[in-house]
């Protein structure tokens, strides 16, 4: 069971003179809950005169703009990946700092690869199980010619190399690293992956007194919030004079502030994890 969050309060059960408070009624959920409704959370409301609110299950989900842009690794594994890379890189000029040139020009034709050459996973998968199924009862009827042994074999080849596919983009997705590829743990790495949407999913915004869960508006508090914290003007500066700063030494200086080289740039990229890179 999973105890999914509560939106909108901390709390919902104060003692009459606010000297304590707690979250004592909880609402729980299974994990095969969360695949049909995977917007569920807790919205506490109602407190009028008791000293409990009101737990209601909602299953909402707020479109809150385009989806990031992940690069799998599993793509790295694909030639035709790499010959995409290779042939495109010219093809575009991008002006901006280098991580966002990187990121334009990458992005702009994996999407379309992804899509129709790599192509959706587990649509494959639901394919190859179909066909597979289909030689299978013509085998149990004795009809099954040499061909179609034929078939079956590279079908299940194929079947085994997706589901290895799949399993390595639900691990990257659900940030599991202690599962090495090969066990097909999928519903494992579903179920993460719901979980950490839930968690890093944003419900909806308290403005003033008021819970706000409209999408647009919601876009327009956080965008005027980020304005008012960049824009120019006087502001109450926080004052440090007694705060006791470590400090470094000449030598750390100057080794902060020396051009990078190329060698080093590199040295640092290809140490990554690729699971780890940034997203856009």
């Amino acid at each position: 069971m999973v105890d999914i969050p509560l939106v909108g309060r901390k709390f919902i059960w104060y003692k009459p003179n606010r000297t304590v408070k707690s979250t004592i009624n909880r609402i729980l959920v299974s994990l095969e809950w969360l695949e049909k409704w995977s917007g569920s959370k807790q919205y506490a409301e109602g407190r009028l005169v008791f000293d409990h609110f009101v737990l209601i299950l909602k299953d909402i989900n707020i479109g809150l703009g385009p989806k990031p842009f992940i690069c799998l690794d599993v793509w790295q594994k694909d030639a035709r990946f790499k010959e995409l890379i290779r042939t495109k890189w010219e093809s575009y000029v991008i002006r901006g700092n280098g991580l966002y040139i990187l990121k334009e020009k990458l992005k702009f034709d994996i999407r379309s690869w992804n899509k129709f050459v790599f192509g959706d996973v587990n649509k494959q998968i639901g394919e190859l199980e179909k066909r597979i199924q289909f030689l299978d009862e013509k085998d149990d009827e004795g009809v099954l010619s040499v061909e179609g042994r034929e078939e079956r074999r590279r079908l299940l080849a194929d079947l085994g190399q997706a589901r290895v596919k799949q399993e390595a983009i639900l691990q990257q997705k659900a940030r599991m690293k202690w599962v090495s590829h090969g066990g097909l743990n999928t519903k494992f790495y579903h179920s993460s992956i719901k979980w950490r949407r839930i968690q890093n999913g944003i419900s909806g915004l308290k403005v003033g007194d008021q819970w706000c869960d409209d999408p647009i508006e919601v876009k327009v508090r956080v965008k005027e919030f980020f304005e008012d914290k960049f824009s120019k003007g006087e502001r109450k500066l926080v004052r440090l004079d007694n705060v006791s700063f470590k400090g470094i030494t000449r030598e750390d200086n100057e080794m902060l502030i020396e051009t990078i080289s190329e060698a080093e740039v590199k040295e640092a990229v290809w140490n990554f994890d690729s699971s780890k890179f940034g997203r856009s």
